[in-house]
């Protein structure tokens, strides 16, 4: 079976309009596969836009778990003694893609439930989670490594920066080109006929990327000629998507922010790109796949911020605009407009712009530090 055939089986479902969402599902699979550090994923889209339906493709394939709901009991329930520790679900997984359809679910819990699951996927992601159990003097400890591949909504990034001060461990692929018409009219061909289309489609995934089992994937293709490509779009999103802290009751930034480590993001960057590689057959990488990999880089910057980015990039110019017209073009409220803005400012992105000297801005431009980082991957917009 080919990928082209795959995305049809898959089209049989769902109507399809950005195919390459099979692409980035099949390489969260052979990427767990791979040697090296984890390549954790979200894919992010509107509800019902079918991000849901290509992941929940994988559930038949080896290797891989299912999360139906994320709690903080998820991972840690069913313990109850050392003698009998493999009740709990953590410790009987080593090695799974973990996946999880509904990753957005997390967003909805009270503050401290959603920090408490936060906090154990980010010392899962580093490959040891550790727990004290009751008034007991024993502990679960887990050491291993598991790979992720969720979905979500774009509410997921009006949480960024409480994912970002825990420390980001996942990239994101935002679905493109969404005609929800399209979508409609594929639903109602295929009502009635769900399951049986979802089992083939299963099936598909499973035989595909069976086939692609092989055991020199140690030999994977590697990316010299493209590396600075890539740390150039690590240093860009790294700096784009840092979390800025606020007081949770006034909302004033409350310290300096220091731009995210570009180390684990450009090694994320790196295997997807070379897990894409395989998934589509070829022995060597080609720009074709960096694209896609550097999309992701694009695509894990928070949206909101990034439509503020672009509606303030002007060529061989530097635009100076106000926060009014600026929520216009983004379609966002001047107040929240107005916090990005901060947010970015904090981070040397943005600056306001006072002309001759003036004490009162006449508005907000881009900085010297953002142009210069923009500029070495302006091409992949």
């Amino acid at each position: 079976m080919t990928l082209d055939e795959l995305k049809t089986e898959v089209g049989s479902l769902i109507y399809l309009d950005d195919p390459l969402v099979v692409d980035v599902v099949c390489t969260a699979y052979v990427a767990n596969e791979l040697p090296g550090d984890n390549l954790w994923i979200l894919i992010v889209g509107a509800p019902s836009a079918g991000k849901s339906e290509c992941i929940d493709g994988l559930i038949e394939c080896e290797n891989t778990y299912k999360i139906s709901n994320l709690t903080p009991q998820t991972f840690l329930s069913g313990w109850q003694s050392k003698k009998n520790k493999k009740n709990s679900l953590l410790l009987r997984l080593q090695g799974e893609l973990l996946i999880a359809k509904d990753f957005g679910s997390i967003m909805t819990m009270r503050s401290d439930k959603q920090q408490e699951i936060l906090g154990q996927l980010r010392e899962i992601y580093d490959g040891r989670l550790t727990k004290d159990v009751g008034s007991s003097d024993e502990q679960i400890v887990w050491v291993g490594s598991l790979g992720f591949l969720g979905g979500a909504t774009p509410e997921v990034f009006r949480h960024h920066s409480v994912m970002g001060r825990l420390g980001e461990r996942f990239c994101y692929y935002w679905l493109k080109n969404v005609d929800g018409r399209q979508i409609a009219q594929k639903a109602l061909s295929m009502k009635g006929r769900e399951d049986v289309l979802r089992k083939e489609v299963r099936k598909s995934f499973k035989t595909f990327l069976k086939q692609l089992k092989d055991p020199q994937w140690t030999d994977a293709p590697t990316l010299n000629e493209f590396d600075d490509k890539l740390v150039s779009m690590a240093q860009y999103t790294c700096a784009c998507r840092t979390a800025v802290a606020r007081d949770y009751r006034t909302s004033q930034i409350i310290d300096h922010a220091e731009w995210e480590g570009t180390g684990r993001l450009v090694k994320q960057l790196s295997k997807f790109t070379t897990a894409l590689t395989i998934v589509r057959g070829k022995s060597e990488v080609t720009i074709d796949e960096l694209k896609l990999g550097l999309q992701v880089g694009i695509d894990s910057i928070p949206r909101p911020r990034l439509d503020v980015l672009r509606a303030m990039y002007k060529p061989d110019k530097q635009l100076v605009i106000g926060v009014s017209d600026l929520a216009d073009i983004v379609s966002m409220s001047p107040s929240r407009t107005q916090y990005i803005l901060e947010d970015l400012q904090a981070l040397k992105l943005t600056r306001p712009f006072r002309e001759g000297g003036k004490t009162r801005a006449s508005g907000w431009t881009l900085t010297d530090m953002y142009l210069e980082l923009y500029e070495n991957v302006k091409e992949v917009e």
